[in-house]
């Protein structure tokens, strides 16, 4: 069994891979805001925003055979 970590993965793209990766065998975390969706049933959420100091404290801990990252950050040059 692969321990798979997910940046991201409550969006769409991000559900339907852990998804996959479950029904694979796989042992799957997803460190996210939890704010685009859930994860799938057999999923661990850690919630974090990854744009704040320690987010990825909880995870560091552990090791990872696989690291996906799905999420972005958008940023615009404009100012309003």
């Amino acid at each position: 069994m692969l321990r798979t970590l997910i940046l991201g993965g409550t969006g769409w793209l991000g559900s339907e891979l852990a998804q996959q990766l479950v029904e694979a065998g796989h042992e799957v975390t997803a460190l996210a805001r939890g704010v685009a969706g859930t994860v799938p049933d057999g999923v661990r959420l850690v919630r974090a925003d990854r744009s704040l100091p320690g987010a990825y404290d909880t995870v560091s801990r552990s090791e990872w055979d696989e690291v996906i990252e799905l999420s972005y950050e958008l940023h615009s040059s404009k100012k309003h």
